[in-house]
């Protein structure tokens, strides 16, 4: 089954992608197409919002910069066509067009954004969200989870770099 994912996070939602989600659901519906469309988070390039990926077929298609109309030309080129828009593309099938930037990052944390609606806490637990709090509580006392974060070198997203680890220590 084609699966369409809508980047609607601030970001997405900003640059007008309820009116492409809305135009994508209206077009499905009108043309009685068998498709998954999905809302998804942050894909990381917030700059190229609004991002719209389909997977079809064991293949995947990113778009950049969709627009309702562009939607609709996706719709009727790309999905009934079966004739993707390769001047829209930024990604297929995982490699990206000229984004030198994002060819040498590796998420670790953010593996899952753009890949599970961030509205479903049935989709994060299947992806083994929740898996570290669950180790943390079942196998460590609170000391060796605090131990566990300053051997990390861990450090606070406030701007002046304090290890984390000995913020927890006052708490």
């Amino acid at each position: 089954m084609t699966e369409i994912k809508v980047g609607l996070a601030t970001c997405g939602i900003s640059a007008g992608g309820m009116a492409v989600y809305n135009e994508l659901k209206n077009g499905i519906k009108s043309n009685n197409l068998d498709i998954d469309l999905r809302e998804t988070g942050c894909m990381g390039m917030c700059y190229e919002e609004v991002l719209v990926q389909i997977n079809e077929n064991g293949n995947s298609y990113l778009y950049s910069k969709v627009t309702a109309e562009r939607a609709k030309v996706i719709l009727q080129k790309h999905i009934m066509d079966k004739k993707p828009i390769e001047e829209w593309l930024i990604m297929q099938d995982n490699k990206f067009k000229d984004f030198s930037f994002l060819k040498k990052q590796h998420r670790i944390v953010l593996k899952n954004c753009g890949n599970i609606d961030p509205d479903s806490i049935e989709e994060y637990i299947n992806m083994d969200g929740y898996k570290a709090i669950q180790k943390c509580l079942k196998e460590y006392t609170s000391e060796e989870v605090i131990d566990i974060i300053i051997g990390s070198g861990l450090k606070g997203r406030g701007g002046g770099g304090f290890p984390t680890g000995l913020k927890l220590l006052w708490i």
